[in-house]
């Protein structure tokens, strides 16, 4: 079951993905409806991120003005972005520092097959076509071609408010291997150095990785064999190592824990176990970090509660949670 503060209870609505944007002028929330493959979105509407036609804001869900069918969904800060079954690519609501919004879904480069989509908390966003190339930039429609000619298979949008100014993005290859380009003010493309980059350069250490996320100046991404890494601003625990510690390099995360997922958000991130517990770091927000208290943490703490979860996906300050089914 998918849970979150922010998310009211409406009733039964059987669903196969939920994305969450926890934002500080407003909270929104999207769903693909396991019946029939449609979208609903439901929360803050200011810059018509719910893709209805309107700038209403809804306690309810209510489907964007898109009869496509979709596999995957994305939002970041005050948009959306979502996949449909023919391949296509379609956003709605807005990014910051842009003037540019739509109330309905716009489709983004029409002709390319897309196969997944990736929403930042900074409110960017990237994509990744079947051919491998990857496109990052602004909703609804602002996305540019990541240069070089590496073979992407995810990618983790940060601080993004245009592609190549004052914007870090961060993603993996085909073989596992991390790159970064954009602002690197705080160290975080990770490449030992605090210069900044217009394109991908590898980060340092030649770590493999399976997964990569981003915060708002930092960067963590986990091994095959559930090591977390993290890179970049770490002054308020973000890197989840020593207190105050920022590093132009991976730095392990401290604990000894095993990660099978992470998930990052604005100045923290969670990941679940191999034993399905929760552990989080970095600024809590409205108690974000699920221990309880209000404290920022410069190491992972355990979730309060004792429950175990499948995944754990924060916002800033939303949150959402699959929770292991008990006998």
């Amino acid at each position: 079951d998918a849970t979150s503060p922010h998310i009211p209870s409406f009733g039964p609505l059987a669903v196969k993905a939920v994305t969450v944007a926890g934002v500080f002028i407003g909270n929104f929330a999207c769903v693909i409806r396991d019946s029939d493959n449609r979208v609903s979105c439901w929360g803050d509407n200011t810059y018509g991120q719910l893709g209805n036609g309107t700038t209403t804001p809804s306690t309810i869900p209510v489907l964007i003005a898109s009869a496509n069918t979709f596999t995957m969904l994305a939002t970041g800060y005050v948009g959306a972005c979502g996949i449909t079954t023919a391949k296509g690519l379609f956003c709605w609501g807005a990014s910051p520092g842009t003037t540019t919004s739509s109330s309905t879904p716009v489709q983004v480069l029409p002709g390319i097959n897309w196969v997944s989509v990736w929403g930042g908390d900074a409110g960017g966003f990237c994509a990744i076509s079947d051919q491998g190339a990857a496109y990052c930039g602004n909703v609804p429609s602002a996305f540019a071609l990541v240069p070089g000619a590496q073979h992407w298979t995810m990618m983790a949008p940060g601080n993004q408010l245009a592609l190549f100014t004052g914007s870090t993005t961060c993603g993996l290859t085909d073989t596992g291997d991390a790159y970064c380009m954009g602002d690197n003010t705080y160290g975080q493309l990770g490449d030992g150095t605090v210069i900044n980059h217009n394109a991908m350069a590898p980060v340092n250490g030649g770590l493999k990785f399976t997964q990569i996320v981003a915060e708002r100046f930092t960067y963590c991404a986990m091994t095959a064999a559930g090591n977390v890494y993290c890179w970049g601003d770490g002054t308020q625990g973000e890197m989840g190592a020593a207190p105050g510690l920022s590093s132009s390099v991976p730095v392990l995360v401290p604990g000894s824990l095993h990660f099978t997922k992470i998930s990052g958000s604005s100045d923290g991130t969670c990941g679940v176990t191999s034993d399905a517990s929760v552990y989080c770091w970095g600024v809590r927000y409205n108690s974000s970090l699920g221990n309880g208290e209000l404290d920022d943490r410069r190491s992972p703490v355990a979730m309060a509660g004792g429950k175990r979860f499948l995944l754990y996906e924060p916002g800033s300050p939303a949150l959402r949670a699959q929770r292991v089914k008990q006998p």
